[in-house]
C-alpha cells in the first residue's frame, strides 16, 4: 500500500468516527429534550404559579415587624404579587426599576407587592444594587427558582393573583400602563 492510500484510508476512518460521534451527540440531545420537555415548559397563565421559596438578600415584606430571612410565595397568599426576575448587569432590568417603584406607590401594600428575584450574579451584587436603588420590596436569591419558573431571559415578570394563580407574564421591559392594568384587574 502506498503512503497516499494509507493517508486517505486514515482520513476516511477519522471522518466516519467524527460522524458517529456527532450522531451520538445528536441522539443524546434529542433523548434529553424528550425526557425533560415537561420541566422546560413555560409557566402557564391561568395555572397555579410555580413555588418560590428563597433566601431574602435585601429588604423585607410587610408580613410583620421581624425581618424575614426566607421568603415563600405561599406566605404572600391573599396579595397580588409581581415576581420580577432580574440582574443588576442587565440594562433592561435596570431600566424597569423606576416603573416598578411607581407601581408600588399605586396600590396598598397589604394587597400588592413586588418580589425581586436576582439571578445570574452573586446575591451580594443583587443586594448592593437593590440598596443603591432604594428598592421598597424584598429581593430574593432567585437562582434556584428561575428553572421552575422557566426563566430564559431577563427581565422576566410574572403576575400572581391572591389565590396563587398566574395571571400574566412579560418577557423584557413592560410599560407602567400594562403592569398597572394587569395588577388592577388581578385585584378585582
Amino acid at each position: 500500500m502506498t503512503e497516499p492510500d494509507a493517508h486517505a484510508r486514515r482520513a476516511r476512518a477519522g471522518g466516519r468516527l467524527l460522524s458517529i460521534l456527532l450522531l451520538a451527540l445528536l441522539c443524546g440531545t434529542v433523548f434529553w429534550i424528550v425526557r425533560n420537555v415537561g420541566s422546560l415548559a413555560p409557566a402557564r397563565t391561568g395555572g397555579t404559579a410555580p413555588p418560590l421559596e428563597a433566601p431574602v438578600v435585601y429588604g423585607q415584606t410587610a408580613l410583620g415587624p421581624e425581618p424575614m430571612r426566607h421568603l415563600s410565595l405561599a406566605a404572600l397568599r391573599g396579595r397580588v404579587v409581581l415576581v420580577d426576575f432580574w440582574a443588576s448587569w442587565c440594562p433592561p432590568c435596570r431600566a424597569e426599576m423606576p416603573t416598578l417603584k411607581t407601581l408600588m406607590t399605586r396600590f396598598p401594600r397589604d394587597r400588592f407587592t413586588v418580589v425581586g428575584a436576582g439571578v445570574g450574579e452573586p446575591p451580594e451584587d443583587a443586594r448592593a444594587y437593590a440598596a443603591s436603588e432604594g428598592l421598597t420590596w424584598p429581593v430574593v436569591d432567585g437562582q434556584g427558582a428561575a428553572a421552575a419558573w422557566s426563566v430564559s431571559s431577563l427581565p422576566h415578570l410574572f403576575l400572581v393573583d391572591a389565590s396563587g394563580t398566574l395571571r400574566g407574564q412579560w418577557l423584557g421591559q413592560a410599560s407602567l400602563e400594562t403592569l398597572e392594568g394587569a395588577v388592577r384587574a388581578a385585584l378585582h
